[in-house]
């Protein structure tokens, strides 16, 4: 009977404890100079001049925190959203899957870029690729922004010999 108790315990705390609300699940309100934003945009973290973290802001409503971001030249970025990006390069009604630096983007409506932060475009098509080909036509638009990443491997240079190897060379 002890034992019975004892189990009967542990699982009830266990069943009580699991059903408690976390706020871990929930993310932070941005604010960019003073404005709300509905996610955390892509720009250039060298235009930041400050960041305030404040937890459990009380003036939140459903959100557990807010990150104020002040920016070294106020109202400098011109924040576009994916679908304002694809309307100047993909003609209107094409289907399209939008992919950030390689990555596939899952929530399209929460992304902003600013546009001064975009380093390049490529637009895809499915009928490019023969797997893809069975699909209906779509197109990938992928953006590459100014990471210094993705500038140094535009300045890099690979050359491939025959005995040692492969080389690489940057441009300064």
């Amino acid at each position: 009977m002890k034992y019975v108790t004892c189990l009967l315990l542990l699982f009830c705390t266990l069943l009580g404890y699991g059903q408690q609300k976390s706020s871990l699940g929930l993310l932070p309100a941005y604010y960019i100079d003073s404005v709300k934003v509905s996610s955390m945009p892509l720009f250039d973290p060298n235009k930041i001049a400050a960041i305030d973290v404040i937890k459990d802001d009380p003036k939140q409503e459903n959100r557990h925190s807010a990150i104020y971001i002040t920016l070294s030249k106020p109202h400098d970025l011109n924040l576009l959203t994916l679908e304002e990006i694809a309307k100047k390069r993909i003609p209107a009604g094409t289907p399209c899957l939008f992919m950030i630096d390689n990555e596939i983007v899952k929530d399209v409506e929460t992304v902003l870029i600013d546009s001064s932060y975009i380093f390049q475009y490529e637009l895809l098509n499915t009928k490019d690729f023969k797997y893809l080909q069975a699909l209906p036509a779509l197109t990938i638009l992928n953006i590459r922004v100014r990471t210094k990443a993705n500038l140094d491997k535009e300045k890099s240079i690979l050359i491939r010999g025959q005995q040692a190897g492969s080389f690489q060379f940057s441009l300064p």
